[in-house]
C-alpha cells in the first residue's frame, strides 16, 4: 500500500515538473518575441508588427 502511494506521489511530481517546464519555455518564447518586437520598433521596421 505504501509503495503504491509513493508511486502516485512521484507521478504527480513528474506531471507538475513537466507543466512548470512548459510554462518556463512559454515565458522564454514570449520574452524573446517581445524583445524582437521592441528591436523592430526601434529600427522602424514595419515587418516587426507581423508574427
Amino acid at each position: 500500500m505504501a509503495k503504491h502511494k509513493t508511486e502516485g506521489s512521484s507521478l504527480r511530481i513528474g506531471v507538475l515538473s513537466a507543466h512548470d517546464l512548459e510554462l518556463a519555455i512559454y515565458d522564454v518564447v514570449l520574452a524573446l518575441s517581445v524583445v524582437h518586437h521592441d528591436a523592430g520598433v526601434l529600427h522602424g521596421s514595419p515587418q516587426s508588427f507581423h508574427p
